[in-house]
C-alpha cells in the first residue's frame, strides 16, 4: 500500500507533529510505502531540519513557502494557507502514484482541496480530523457567526467532508458533529489518540526523584498539566484555579507546556506573584516519562465551546504514567467520557470542582493510586500506539482495496431500472463482466438492485501532460464560471418560466476509474419523474430535435448551452473541460475490455466525437474516437476541439445530439 500523507508539522515537532509521524512510521514499520509532505516551519522554532529526508523509513519531504510560520495568529494562518496550497499543487502534479492520500487537519480546510486533488489523481482520500473547522474559530470568536466568511467556509467544508472515502474522528463527540454534518454515517471511524507503549514503562523511581530535586519539588504535592497551550484549552479555568490554590502549603502546580497561550500563563504568574504555580516549557523527550510520572495527579482543561470541535490527546500520557487524571470541561467529550468509563480519575466543572478535586486526591493518596493503577491497566489494554495504528492500518487496507474493488453501480441515471429491465441486462452478459448485488431486506421491501463491475476500475496512469491539463482547465473553468454567472442565472430564469419542474437536470454518470458522480444540466425536457430513456441496439441513449419532450427553451439549450452547469462538476473533480463524454453507469455493461480504457482519465464537457458529428456518429464509433483522444493527447487537439466547440454552439444550423 502507498500513502501520501498531508500535515503541516511533522517529526521532530513534539505537539502537532508527533501523532502524525508516529502513525505514519508504525505503517512504513509494516511494509508499506509512505511518503509525507511537511512545512520548513517549525511548530515552536528551532533549527532547521532537511528539505528531504527518510525519517524511521517514511519519505519526508519538506516544502518551502513564501510565508513561515510566526507567532501571530494572522502570520500562522497565512502560513497554513501557503503551505496547504504548494503541498497539494505538488500532490496534483506530482510523479508519484498512491493509493491514499491522507489529508490532516493542520493546515485547517486541507480536506477541501484534497478532494479535487484525489479526484483528479484516481487516490482514495482519508481525512484525519483532529480539529474541526471553521467551528473552532467561530466558536473562539476569530469568525463571527452568520457572516458571510463563516457560512462560506462552513459550506466548502461541508461539500468535502461529504467527498472524503473516510473521515477519521479523534472522539466520538466530534464523530456525532461530522455526522450532523452531512457525512455519511458508514465513513466517519472513531479512532482516539494514544500515548507510545514503551512510556507504559515505569520509569526508574531514582530518574524521578532526581527530576523533582532539579526541579525543587521535593516533598510537594505536584499537580501537573503538560502539553499544548491553545485557545481552546480552557486556560482561563486553570489560571482561576491556581489563583485559589495559591498559597496552599506543599502544592505545586506545574504547567509545562508550549502554543500561543504559554505567554500569557507566564505573565499571569509574574503578575500574580503565585508561589503555588510554575511555568515551563515542555519537558525534553527523553525526560518525558519520568516527568510524567514525576505528577502525582495530571490536570487536563478544554473549552466548554470546544465539545467536539478539539480533543485533548494528553489523557493517555497521562493514563500511561499510572496517575490519576483531572479533567475540567464539557462532561460529553472524549476525554471525559474515557476518564468515566475507565475509572482513572475525575471529571469536574470549572476552577472550583478542579480545586475540590486536587484537595481531595491530596486528602486520599490509596484512592488516588488506585484511580491512577486504574488509568495504567486500560491503557495497556486499549489505548497504546500499537492498538490505535492497528486500527489506522486496518481503515487504510480496506480504503486501499476498495479502489481497486469493483464500483457498485446501484443508479441508473435519474429513472428506476425495473426488476424485468435488470433480467434483460444481465442475459446480454455472458462473459461475467457484471454481477448482481443484493441486500438483506425485509419481506415486501421493494428491491434495490445494483450492478458490480469487476474491472471498471483502472489504475492506467494519465497520458503525459495530462496533469498540467487538469490543473489549467480547473482554473479557466472557475474563470468561465465567474465571468458567465449573469448569462447562467438568466438561463436558469428562462428554463423556470418555460416549463414546471426543477431548473437543473442531475444525472449519475461514470467518472475517472468508473467512480459514479452527479452531473448537472439544465433541464431541457419537460419534467416526467417516470420517464424512461430511450435505448438504441447498441446501448447507447437518444433524444431526437423532433421529440415531444423538449421545451420551446429546450430547443437551442440543447445547441450547447444546457451543458454549462458542468463547469461545477469541473471545480469539484467529476470532469473536466475537454475529454470523453461521461457515459450513464448502466452503459457499463456494454463495454469491452479494450473500452473500459475510456475511464482512465477524467470525463469532459466536450470531445473529440462531440465536434466532429455528435449523434450523427454511433455510439461504439465515439467510444473508438474517445480512445483515440486519450492515446495520441496534445494540447494543439484540446486547442482545435475548444475552438471548434465554441463555433458549433454559436452556429444555430446544427441540429440533434444526444444527451
Amino acid at each position: 500500500m502507498k500513502i501520501l500523507a498531508i500535515s503541516e508539522f511533522y517529526d521532530p515537532d513534539p505537539a502537532a507533529g508527533q501523532r502524525v509521524s508516529e502513525a505514519l512510521t508504525y505503517l512504513a514499520a509494516r511494509g508499506h510505502t509512505v511518503s509525507v509532505f511537511a512545512s520548513r516551519s517549525r511548530y515552536q522554532g528551532g533549527g532547521a531540519v532537511p528539505a528531504d529526508e527518510r525519517r524511521q523509513g517514511v519519505w519526508v519531504r519538506r516544502l518551502w513557502t513564501p510565508i513561515r510560520s510566526g507567532t501571530g495568529m494572522w502570520r500562522k494562518t497565512a502560513a497554513s494557507w501557503t503551505f496547504q496550497s504548494v503541498a497539494l499543487l505538488r500532490a496534483l502534479v506530482g510523479r508519484g502514484r498512491f493509493d491514499v492520500l491522507l489529508t490532516v487537519s493542520t493546515p485547517p480546510m486541507a480536506h477541501v482541496a484534497g478532494c479535487w486533488v484525489a479526484r483528479l489523481r484516481g487516490f482514495r482520500h482519508v481525512l484525519w480530523s483532529a480539529d474541526v473547522h471553521p467551528d473552532s474559530a467561530v466558536r473562539l470568536g476569530l469568525l463571527r457567526h452568520g457572516s458571510w466568511a463563516a457560512r462560506f467556509l462552513e459550506w466548502l467544508s461541508r461539500s468535502a467532508l461529504r467527498r472524503c472515502d473516510a473521515i477519521v474522528a479523534v472522539g466520538r463527540c466530534m464523530g456525532r458533529l461530522l455526522i450532523e454534518k452531512g457525512v455519511a454515517p458508514q465513513r466517519v471511524r472513531v479512532i482516539p489518540m494514544w500515548h507510545r507503549d514503551e512510556l507504559a514503562e515505569p520509569p526508574p523511581e531514582g530518574a524521578i526523584q532526581a527530576l523533582r530535586s532539579r526541579l525543587g519539588l521535593d516533598g510537594a504535592f505536584l499537580a501537573m498539566y503538560s502539553g499544548n497551550l491553545g485557545r481552546m484549552h480552557g486556560l482561563d479555568e486553570l489560571l482561576e484555579a491556581a489563583r485559589r490554590l495559591d498559597p496552599t502549603p506543599g502544592l505545586v502546580l506545574l504547567i509545562a507546556g508550549a502554543g500561543a497561550g504559554l505567554e500569557k500563563v507566564r505573565g499571569f504568574a509574574q503578575t500574580r506573584g503565585l508561589r503555588s504555580l510554575r511555568v515551563r516549557g515542555l519537558f525534553a523527550e527523553q525526560e518525558l516519562g519520568a516527568a510524567l510520572g514525576a505528577a502525582d495527579v495530571h490536570v487536563i482543561t478544554l473549552d466548554r465551546r470546544m465539545s467536539g470541535i478539539s480533543v485533548p490527546g494528553k489523557l493517555y500520557g497521562a493514563m500511561a504514567s499510572g496517575r490519576p487524571v483531572v479533567f475540567a470541561g464539557p462532561a460529553d467529550s472524549e476525554a471525559a467520557l474515557t476518564i468515566q468509563e475507565e475509572g482513572c480519575g475525575l471529571v469536574v466543572d470549572g476552577a472550583e470542582g478542579l480545586v475540590a478535586a486536587l484537595g481531595a486526591l491530596r486528602e486520599r493518596p490509596a484512592w488516588a493510586r488506585e484511580l491512577g493503577e486504574r488509568g495504567r491497566m486500560a491503557f495497556l489494554a486499549r489505548h497504546t500506539l500499537s492498538h490505535r495504528c492497528a486500527e489506522w492500518e486496518r481503515l487504510l487496507r480496506q480504503i486501499a482495496v476498495e479502489q481497486d474493488a469493483p464500483r457498485v453501480l446501484n443508479r441508473f441515471g435519474d429513472f428506476a431500472c425495473s426488476a424485468a429491465e435488470i433480467r434483460s441486462l444481465w442475459s446480454r452478459l455472458g462473459n461475467g463482466r457484471l454481477q448482481t448485488v443484493t441486500e438483506p431486506r425485509p419481506e415486501g421491501a421493494v428491491t434495490r438492485t445494483g450492478l458490480r463491475q469487476e474491472s471498471l476500475s483502472t489504475r492506467a496512469p494519465l497520458p503525459r501532460g495530462y496533469r498540467w491539463k487538469l490543473a489549467l482547465e480547473w482554473v479557466a473553468a472557475l474563470a468561465a464560471l465567474a465571468i458567465l454567472s449573469p448569462l447562467l442565472a438568466a438561463v436558469a430564469a428562462v428554463v423556470a418560466l418555460d416549463s414546471p419542474g426543477p431548473i437543473l437536470f442531475r444525472q449519475a454518470r461514470l467518472g475517472r476509474g468508473g467512480r459514479v458522480f452527479t452531473m448537472y444540466k439544465f433541464r431541457t425536457l419537460r419534467w416526467d419523474p417516470n420517464s424512461r430513456p430511450r435505448l438504441r441496439p447498441d446501448g447507447s441513449t437518444e433524444v431526437s430535435g423532433d421529440d415531444g419532450r423538449l421545451t420551446r427553451a429546450g430547443r437551442w439549450l440543447r445547441l450547447g448551452w444546457d451543458e454549462l452547469p458542468q463547469l461545477w462538476n469541473v471545480l469539484r473533480g467529476d470532469m473536466t473541460l475537454i475529454g470523453p463524454r461521461p457515459d450513464e453507469p448502466f452503459h457499463a455493461a456494454y463495454y469491452t475490455t479494450e473500452e473500459r480504457r475510456k475511464l482512465a482519465v477524467p470525463p469532459g464537457i466536450t470531445g473529440w466525437p462531440q465536434v466532429l458529428g455528435r449523434a450523427e456518429i454511433p455510439w461504439k464509433e465515439r467510444i473508438r474516437m474517445d480512445l483515440e483522444y486519450i492515446d495520441h493527447y496534445s494540447p494543439a487537439r484540446d486547442a482545435w476541439i475548444a475552438a471548434r466547440s465554441a463555433w458549433l454552439i454559436l452556429n444555430p444550423r446544427r441540429a440533434g445530439r444526444d444527451a
